[in-house]
Formats: structure tokens, C-alpha cells, sequence
């Protein structure tokens, strides 16, 4: 008893931690904030499907879950300190040339191979295309479905002309700044410096990123709703003996409603198992890939699983 009342403090802090963190002004520190919080709901998930809760220690783990206010999403963030962050490295693109810029000002050179000639740039033009982009990036967060705002975040990045579509084929890793700049510059010519402008402005919006705000943001939300389903089915067992045939037995006596899943909008996937219950989300690619989950806990599925 006692131990366990002193876990669900130190995990409740955590997860308090983790969402005072995702307050702070920048999609950096929310996605740290996230980190923390996956942490928390991911060893309170390994207690719900443990089957070892009594009946007060799992209202205890699903009125913890409850307390938590709604997670930011990515329109939620103050875009200030990204906006600023942006700007300053398009700006090192006039003050430390091109080479270091795409190198992002690393001593370290990732691609020794390449070299990144300087060229004439229209920067009054780039930082107008940059406030543009920033505005539809921020519309692009607005829609209330995932598929919705998905569809949303792939057109911006969906590149529109060629020469930007033969680029990114040719050099699709987030790291190689330095290859897309130096591809794009050798097949359009330095003789228009708007044309350019705009063609590497909108290779550097449509280039893969290293990581995906919206999706972690979307899918550690897909993983709080699912923590309060796995303590709700724990209270349900602590109380029953056994696990309910479906999720709808749970509302209203336990949770006021049984949640779609936020990726389709559909009914989560539930059954019985022999030892337990399977329980997910389609996950980010909105496909039903039988309760398949891979090491990062991400991708395809969200999978609980008792056992």
C-alpha cells in the first residue's frame, strides 16, 4: 500500500512536470515536456494491465489519469520563439554563407563531400515567404479531425514544383542540407535571384524533418486517452473479477463515455484475449494494422496490451 501511494505521487509529479514544461513558449520544450509525460503514462499503463490492482489502488490510477489538464496541441504553442529561431537562421544564410548555414552553424562538417557555393539571394523576399509559410503552418493546426489536420500538414510540405520534387528524391535524408542546397543551386542557375529565392525557400519548407512536433504532440495525446482507458479496465476487473466484453461497459459507472479513437474517429479496437484484453489506435497513418506496434511505441498501432 505504502509503496504503491508513493508511486502514483512520483508518477503523478511527473506527468505534472511534463505538462508545466509543454506550457513553456517553444515546440522544443514541449516536445521535452512530452517525453517526461510518455514516461509517466507508459509505467502507468504497465500497472493498469499488471492485473495486480485492487479495487482502491485502480480508482486511484484512473482518478490520477482524470486530473491531468487537456494536452496543448501544436496550434496551442506560442510560435514567438520558433518564429524567432527561424528567422535567425534564415538571417545566417546572409551573415555566415550558405555552407555554414546548411551545416547550421556546426563546427562539424556532416557532408565534407559537399560544397555550398554563395549565391545571390532576395532576403526581403525569403523572410516574406517565411511569415507567409508560418501563417498557413498555423491554419494548418485549426481543422478539429487528425485527418483533417493531417491533410492539412501534408499539403504545406508536398512539394509544388519539379526542380524541388527531383531534389528531395534525390537527397530525402533530414540531415543533408547541405546536398539539397548545393543540387538545387547547380540545376537552376544563379541567373534569377527571386526564382531561386522562392525554389529554396520552398525546398526548405517541403524538406523532411529530423522530428515531427504535430505527430508526437497528436500521438502522446492518443496514449494519455489510452492510459485512462487501461486504469478504467482495471477498475472494471478489480470490481467484476474479470474483463468487460466490450468498452461500452464501462460508461457511465466508471468513465462518463468511451472515447473514439482520434486518428479515424472510429471505435477502438478491444477484445478479450486469453490472459487479457488487446486495446489500440490505428495510429498516425489512420490504418488498422491488426495491433502491430514497433520499438519506438508509435507506429502503426498504439497498442495496450494485458496479459
Amino acid at each position: 500500500g505504502g509503496k504503491f501511494d508513493a508511486a502514483m505521487q512520483d508518477l503523478a509529479a511527473a506527468r505534472r512536470l511534463g505538462r508545466l514544461i509543454q506550457q513553456e513558449t517553444s515546440a522544443i520544450n514541449a516536445m521535452v515536456g512530452m517525453a517526461v509525460e510518455r514516461f509517466a503514462l507508459e509505467t502507468m499503463i504497465g500497472l493498469a494491465t499488471s492485473g495486480r490492482l485492487d479495487k482502491k489502488q485502480s480508482r486511484a490510477l484512473l482518478t490520477i489519469l482524470a486530473q491531468t489538464h487537456p494536452m496543448p496541441m501544436p496550434g496551442d504553442f506560442d510560435e514567438t520563439i520558433d518564429r524567432y529561431f527561424s528567422l535567425d537562421y534564415l538571417t545566417s544564410w546572409a551573415r555566415d554563407g550558405l555552407e555554414m548555414a546548411a551545416r547550421f552553424g556546426l563546427d562539424i562538417d556532416l557532408e565534407p563531400e559537399v560544397t555550398v557555393p554563395d549565391v545571390n539571394l532576395d532576403y526581403d523576399l525569403l523572410l516574406r515567404l517565411h511569415g507567409e509559410s508560418c501563417a498557413k503552418a498555423t491554419e494548418a493546426e485549426s481543422p478539429p479531425t487528425f485527418r483533417a489536420r493531417d491533410k492539412a500538414r501534408k499539403a504545406l510540405s508536398t512539394p509544388a514544383t519539379d526542380e524541388v520534387k527531383v531534389v528531395l528524391k534525390n537527397h530525402p535524408e533530414a540531415l543533408h542540407t547541405q546536398a539539397r542546397m548545393a543540387a538545387l543551386i547547380k540545376r537552376v542557375g544563379t541567373g534569377d535571384p527571386q526564382r531561386l529565392t522562392r525554389l529554396m525557400h520552398e525546398m526548405l519548407v517541403c524538406s523532411p524533418q529530423i522530428v515531427d512536433p504535430a505527430g508526437i504532440t497528436e500521438t502522446t495525446q492518443a496514449w494519455a486517452m489510452m492510459a485512462r482507458l487501461s486504469a478504467a479496465l482495471a477498475v472494471y476487473r478489480a470490481e467484476n473479477g474479470r474483463y468487460p466484453e466490450k468498452l461500452n461497459a464501462l460508461a457511465p459507472g466508471i468513465v462518463p463515455a468511451v472515447p473514439t479513437d482520434p486518428f479515424n474517429d472510429k471505435p477502438l479496437t478491444y477484445r478479450l484475449t486469453e490472459k487479457g484484453y488487446i486495446l489500440y489506435s490505428v495510429g498516425k497513418d489512420m490504418k488498422d494494422d491488426g495491433g502491430k506496434m514497433d520499438e519506438s511505441r508509435s507506429a502503426p498501432d498504439l497498442v495496450v496490451e494485458a496479459k
